[in-house]
């Protein structure tokens, strides 16, 4: 949830989701966020909800969908959610394994 580590990329294998805030001036998009989803080799998927660095902390639908989709496709291994973590937004970009 809204990572921050400016300029590191993570060499990561493993399915990964990314929740990053659009104005986040603490850790921007460009520098970490950004750079990280960039940086992943397994499937992976980054939602960008809006507001500021703390936006993970505010009730959000879109986010909870979307995470609590991946976490059941690929924690519980459940094919039903694929159809979920596959769904196009402008501000949710993914992989689509499936």
């Amino acid at each position: 949830m809204a990572p921050w580590n400016p300029g590191s990329v993570y060499l990561y294998s493993k399915p990964t989701f990314i929740l990053s805030c659009a104005a986040d001036t603490i850790a921007t998009n460009a520098i970490n966020s950004d750079i990280f989803y960039a940086s992943l080799t397994g499937e992976k998927a980054q939602l960008t909800i809006g507001g500021s660095h703390f936006c993970p902390t505010s009730p959000n639908n879109a986010a909870g969908r979307y995470v609590v989709a991946w976490l059941k496709r690929f924690l519980d291994d459940d094919s039903r959610y694929n159809s979920f973590v596959c769904t196009p937004r402008a501000s949710y970009r993914n992989t689509c394994p499936v």
